[in-house]
């Protein structure tokens, strides 16, 4: 299974602040830094930086240079 898939068919049902909280654990287990603080709160420059990073992302991937 790709991670396209499990996200299609396990993470895109959640809702939003179940995606973030997901998220966050993934990262917490990838770095092994120990638990991050959630809160569903989001700061500016939490929504500015997320903004910044999706529109990055959008045209890497409209560009053709980041497939996955």
């Amino acid at each position: 299974m790709t991670v396209e898939q499990v996200y299609e068919e396990a993470v895109s049902q959640l809702p939003n602040d179940e995606q973030m909280r997901l998220a966050t654990y993934i990262a917490w287990k990838c770095a092994r830094t120990g638990p991050i603080e959630y809160s569903g709160e989001w700061s500016d420059e939490d929504m500015r930086d997320f903004t910044a990073a999706s529109a990055a992302l959008f045209e890497r991937r409209e560009a053709g240079e980041d497939a996955g």
